[in-house]
């Protein structure tokens, strides 16, 4: 089954004594499978981003926007820590509007990148969303999302919206047709100009993603 990796974000994570948040997922560039969660252990206005391997992932269910954590509360305490802030561990007044909304995700990526993978060889989902997606020097959308299978946690598709300044058509195409993944601050590659992409399937729900819509983007690129 496929689903959407930005998604991730608003599912409930179910650990084994405890239930959480996801903050960013990040993917290794060169196989594209998903490695690491930053997952956000804290209760309510207490944050504690922790980075999970993604070996950890039991089961990720999409129709209920679950996803399985083998991991306790214990086991939290050796694990390396990504942002933390709380009432009760000297708060500062820049900490309160993390404690409201949550974690920074770009703060989350900026600094989990640096320690684990300074020379790019993984990329956040969560900064990949917004990049610009272009082909030479025409710009073709915005990137929305990143969209893997829950069997073997590999991203296959990039989603793109064609509205270069407001939101328009959604389109999938596989990841062998990006030549680059960008960020909020750089672009996104993609092997195709805009004719090519607006011919390509359209993602008519992010939320519900199903054989269906994978089996018609396979007719098109005939790449599976």
């Amino acid at each position: 089954m496929l689903f959407s990796v930005n998604d991730l974000f608003r599912f409930l994570v179910e650990a084994e004594d405890f239930k959480a948040t996801i903050v960013d997922v990040f993917v290794e560039r060169a196989t594209m499978k998903i490695k690491y969660l930053a997952v956000d252990t804290g209760g309510l206005l207490s944050n504690h981003t922790v980075v999970v391997s993604a070996d950890r992932i039991g089961k990720i269910d999409p129709d209920d926007r679950t996803i399985s954590l083998r991991l306790t509360k214990a086991e939290v305490a050796n694990l390396e820590v990504i942002d933390t802030a709380g009432l009760d561990g000297g708060l500062q007044l820049s900490d309160i509007p993390s404690l409201i909304l949550g974690p920074s995700s770009k703060d989350v990526a900026a600094t989990f990148l640096e320690k684990n993978a300074p020379d790019g060889q993984m990329f956040s989902a969560s900064g990949v969303a917004g990049s610009t997606a272009c082909h030479d020097a025409e710009n073709l959308g915005k990137v929305i999302g990143l969209i893997a299978g829950t069997s073997n946690l590999t991203v296959s598709h990039l989603a793109v919206d064609t509205g270069v300044v407001l939101p328009e058509t959604q389109r999938v195409l596989p990841m062998s047709l990006v030549e680059t993944v960008g960020d909020a601050d750089t672009k996104t590659v993609l092997a195709i100009d805009a004719k090519a992409l607006n011919a390509s399937p359209q993602l008519e729900n992010n939320a519900a993603i199903d054989r269906h819509w994978a089996d018609k983007v396979a007719t098109y690129y005939g790449v599976f």
